[in-house]
C-alpha cells in the first residue's frame, strides 16, 4: 500500500490541531451567554467545514493528475462527486454567510471545473485508449491501409506503411518534432509510389483514402495535443487559485474563531471542563483523523490499482508494463522483453463487430495467462498488442521456443460465443543488456524486431540481432555524417556519356551524385539520396552538385550539353528554384546546353506545380527530360501534357531486348511516339554489342550505358570527351 507522503501528513496534522482547538473554543465558551455559545458553535462549523473543503480540494488536484496518467474515463465520474461534494458543502454551510465571503472561491471552482471538463473532452478526443478517439482512427486506417496492401502483396508500399507507423509511434513515445517530418516526407513518398503502381483506379482511390484518413487523423491529433498542452496549463493556474481561495476561506474562519473566542474574556470555572474534556476531544479527533486517512488510503489504492489495469481483460496495461520495465532495467542485471501483435485480429474485428473482438481479446490474454510461466509478466499495450517481460536470464535458443510457443498457442482456434475463429501472433523479442542500454532503445528494438517479422516472416518470433543493430546503427551513422559533412568538400560529379550513333560523338554528359565521406568511404547514392530526402537536405545537396557540375561542364565544347536531375523535393520546394536559377545566370554556362532530368513519378506528384517551377527554366531554353520512363504511371496520354524535350527509356527494357519479343515492341512504340511528338528518345542501360543493334534497329541512336562508359570523375570524364567528340562508330570500346 503507497504511505501517505509529508505534505499529505502536514494536512493530516493541522486538521487534528485545528480540530482539538476548535473543540476547546468550544468547551471554553460553554458557560457564557446563549449569543456568545451560538458563535462559538458557528465558527467551529466554518472551520471545520473550510478545512473539509481543502482536504476535498487536493483530492481533486489528484484525481486530475491521476487522468493524465491513465486516461481512465471513470476517474471523469470520481472528479464530478468530489467537487459537487465542495458545491454543496458551499452552499449549505457558507450561502448565506456575510462575514466571510466565498465568492471568490465558488467562482473559482466553476473556472477550474470548467478547465478539467475541457481536459476530459480534449481526452476523450484523442483516445482513452488505442482503440478510441484519433488514436483509434489513426490505428483503423492504418491497418485498412495494411490489409489492402498485404490482399495486393505489395511489399514496397507496406514497408513504407510499416515506417510510417513508426514514425507515429516514435512521435507520441517521444514528442521530438523530427518524427513528424518523417511522417509527412514518408506518407508523400508512398503517394508517389502509389502513382507509379498499375493499379485499378479504385484500388488506387482505396489506398489514397485510407491514407489520407491516416494523415488527417494524425494532423488532428497533433493540434488536440497541443491544446491539451494549453489546457493542461491553464487547469493548474485555475488549481492554483483555487487552492489561494481556499486558504483564505480557512483563515478566515480561523480569525473569526479567534476573535469569537477573546470577546469572552471573562469566564469562570472553565479550566476543570476544559481538562475534563480534553481527553475525550483527543480520542475524537484522533478517530476522525484515522477515518480520513483510511478513506484517502482507500481511494488511493483503487485509482492505483484503476490505473494500471487494462479494463477489458484485467491485464497490467501499458502504463503498469513501462513502470515495470523502468524499474527492471535499473534493477536487473539482464532482461528480454517480447512484443506481441495478433495477425488477422483486424478482420475478425471488422467482420463480427467490436463486441466479437474483445472477446477474442479476452479469450487470447486468458489462453497466454494459462499457458505461460508465472515468471512471465505479461501486459496488454492496447488494441490487439501485447507485452511480455522476463527477467531471468535467456538464451536466444530458450527465447525462440517461448515465441514459437506464443505463436502455437495463438494459432490454435478460438471457441467464442459467435462461433469459432482462428489467428495467429507474431512475436519480436529484444535483451538487455545485450543490445539495449535504456528503456527507451529495449522497446524500440522489440519493436523492430516484431515489424521485421510480421514482414518477412509473419506467425513467427524474431529476435533482435546484432545484423538488425549494424542495419539501425549504420543508417543512424550515415544520416549523421550526412549531417555532420563538408558537403563542399566530400560531394562529388561523376558523369556518364550520352553517344549520337549517328555521328559516333559524345553529345551529353549526364551529372550522377558521388559522396565520399572521411569516416565511411563512398556511399552509394541509393543510400544517401533517400537519407538526404528525410533529414531534409536534398536541396542542399542539389545546389552545391549544381555549381559543381556548371563548373566542369564550362570547359566543354558548346555542342556538348549537361543533363542534371531534379528530385520531387527540388520541384515542392519554393527556396530551391530560384537558386537554382542563380546559379546557372551566376555560371555563365548557356542554359540552351543544360537539361533537367525529371521521373514521371516527380512529375506527376504534383502536376501543376512541376509546370510552374519548370516553365521558367524552359524560357531560358533548358529542356526537360522525363528520366526512366516506362516505370512509373507509363501513360502515352499524360506525355502530350507534360513539358517534356527529351524522353530516356529505363534500362529495364534494354536488359530484356534480346530475349523478349514484347520489349522490343514496346521500344519501337515508344520510339514512334518521340518521333510523331517530336522530341528526342536516348535509351539507358545499353551495355553489350548485341542491345546496342537491336535499339538502332528499332530507330533510336541516343544511347547511354557502360557499352560506352561507366560514369566517370571529372578528370576521366574532360578526357573522354577529348578522345570521343570526334570519334567513329568503330572507335568504340566497352568500357567496364
Amino acid at each position: 500500500m503507497k504511505m501517505m507522503n509529508k505534505s499529505e501528513y502536514q494536512i493530516a496534522a493541522t486538521i487534528a490541531v485545528m480540530l482539538i482547538f476548535s473543540i476547546i473554543c468550544y468547551v471554553y465558551y460553554s458557560t457564557q451567554t446563549n449569543r456568545t455559545l451560538g458563535s462559538e458553535r458557528f465558527h467551529n462549523s466554518l472551520v471545520s467545514s473550510s478545512l473539509s473543503i481543502e482536504a476535498k480540494v487536493t483530492v481533486l488536484h489528484k484525481i486530475e493528475k491521476e487522468f493524465l496518467l491513465s486516461r481512465e474515463l471513470h476517474l471523469q465520474s470520481v472528479f464530478d462527486e468530489t467537487i459537487q461534494a465542495i458545491y454543496t458543502e458551499l452552499d449549505s454551510k457558507w450561502a448565506d454567510n456575510i462575514v466571510h465571503n466565498s465568492a471568490p472561491l465558488l467562482k473559482q471552482l466553476h473556472v477550474y471545473h470548467a478547465a478539467v471538463e475541457q481536459q476530459f473532452k480534449l481526452h476523450e478526443s484523442i483516445g482513452l485508449d488505442q482503440d478510441s478517439g484519433l488514436e483509434g482512427k489513426l490505428r483503423n486506417s492504418a491497418h485498412k491501409a495494411e490489409d489492402l496492401l498485404i490482399a495486393l502483396k505489395d511489399d514496397t508500399l507496406l514497408s513504407h506503411l510499416m515506417y510510417l507507423r513508426r514514425h507515429e509511434k516514435d512521435y507520441m513515445l517521444r514528442g521530438d518534432d523530427i518524427y513528424v517530418e518523417k511522417f509527412y516526407d514518408r506518407i508523400q513518398k508512398m503517394r508517389s509510389i502509389l502513382a507509379q503502381r498499375n493499379w485499378s483506379k479504385d484500388q488506387k482511390s482505396e489506398l489514397t483514402q485510407h491514407l489520407d484518413g491516416y494523415e488527417d487523423n494524425f494532423q488532428k491529433w497533433l493540434v488536440d495535443r497541443l491544446n491539451v498542452q494549453t489546457v493542461i496549463k491553464n487547469t493548474d493556474n485555475a488549481f492554483a487559485l483555487t487552492e489561494l481561495y481556499t486558504k483564505q476561506l480557512i483563515r478566515q474562519a480561523a480569525e473569526g474563531t479567534k476573535a469569537a473566542a477573546e470577546s469572552n474574556d471573562n469566564h469562570r470555572n472553565v479550566t476543570s471542563k476544559i481538562l475534563m474534556l480534553l481527553g475525550g476531544i483527543c480520542i475524537i479527533a484522533t478517530i476522525l483523523l484515522v477515518s480520513m486517512i483510511m478513506r484517502h488510503k482507500k481511494l488511493a489504492v483503487k485509482v492505483e490499482k484503476l490505473a494500471k489495469v487494462d479494463p477489458l481483460t484485467s491485464l497490467p496495461n501499458r502504463r503498469h508494463f513501462f513502470q515495470k520495465l523502468n524499474a527492471d532495467v535499473e534493477s536487473e542485471d539482464s532482461l528480454s522483453i517480447g512484443l506481441i501483435d495478433l495477425d488477422g485480429f483486424k478482420s475478425i474485428n471488422d467482420i463480427y463487430g467490436h463486441a466479437a473482438g474483445d472477446q477474442l481479446l479476452e479469450a487470447a490474454s486468458a489462453r497466454l495467462t494459462d499457458q505461460l510461466q508465472a515468471d512471465v509478466f505479461l501486459a496488454r499495450l492496447g488494441g490487439d498488442e501485447f507485452g511480455i517481460i522476463l527477467n531471468t536470464p535467456q538464451t536466444e535458443e530458450k527465447l525462440f521456443k517461448l515465441g514459437e510457443r506464443i505463436c502455437m498457442l495463438l494459432k490454435q482456434p478460438f471457441t467464442l460465443n459467435f462461433g469459432t475463429v482462428s489467428i495467429g501472433g507474431t512475436i519480436g523479442f529484444a535483451q538487455f543488456p545485450e543490445f539495449a542500454k535504456t528503456t527507451e532503445t529495449l522497446f524500440e528494438y522489440a519493436d523492430y524486431a516484431l515489424y521485421h517479422s510480421k514482414f518477412h516472416s509473419k506467425g513467427h518470433p524474431v529476435l533482435f540481432s546484432k545484423e538488425h543493430e549494424s542495419t539501425i546503427l549504420g543508417q543512424r551513422k550515415m544520416e549523421q555524417c550526412l549531417i555532420d559533412a563538408n558537403l563542399e568538400e566530400e560531394l562529388q560529379v561523376h558523369y556518364q556519356p550520352i553517344v549520337d550513333t549517328h555521328s559516333g560523338r559524345t553529345v551529353g554528359m549526364e551529372a550522377l551524385a558521388r559522396w565520399n565521406n572521411p569516416q565511411l568511404g563512398f556511399v552509394s547514392p541509393a543510400q544517401f539520396i533517400p537519407a538526404a530526402e528525410n533529414l531534409g537536405i536534398i536541396s542542399k545537396l542539389t545546389t552545391i552538385l549544381m555549381e559543381k557540375a556548371l563548373k566542369v561542364a564550362s570547359s566543354w565544347t558548346t555542342d556538348t550539353y549537361l543533363s542534371f536531375n531534379l528530385s520531387a523535393s527540388d520541384l515542392a520546394s519554393p527556396e530551391t528554384p530560384l537558386k537554382l536559377m542563380a546559379i546557372i545566370m551566376r555560371s555563365g554556362f548557356s542554359p540552351k546546353r543544360l537539361v533537367f532530368e525529371i521521373t514521371e513519378t516527380t512529375m506527376m506528384v504534383n502536376f501543376e506545380r512541376a509546370n510552374e517551377v519548370l516553365r521558367p527554366f524552359r524560357d531560358l531554353g533548358v529542356e526537360i527530360a522525363l528520366d526512366d520512363f516506362g516505370t512509373g504511371y507509363s501513360s502515352l496520354g499524360y506525355i502530350q501534357k507534360m513539358p517534356i524535350d527529351r524522353l530516356k527509356i529505363d534500362r529495364a527494357f534494354v536488359s530484356d531486348l534480346e530475349a523478349k519479343k514484347i520489349s522490343r515492341d514496346i521500344m519501337g512504340t515508344i520510339v514512334d511516339l518521340c518521333s510523331h511528338l517530336e522530341i528526342k528518345c536516348i535509351v539507358e542501360g545499353v551495355e553489350t554489342h548485341k542491345q546496342l543493334e537491336l535499339v538502332q534497329l528499332l530507330g533510336c541512336h541516343l544511347i547511354q550505358g557502360y557499352y560506352y562508359s561507366k560514369p566517370l570523375p571529372t578528370d576521366e570524364a574532360n578526357e573522354f570527351l577529348k578522345q570521343n567528340t570526334n570519334a567513329s562508330m568503330n572507335d568504340w570500346q566497352l568500357v567496364s
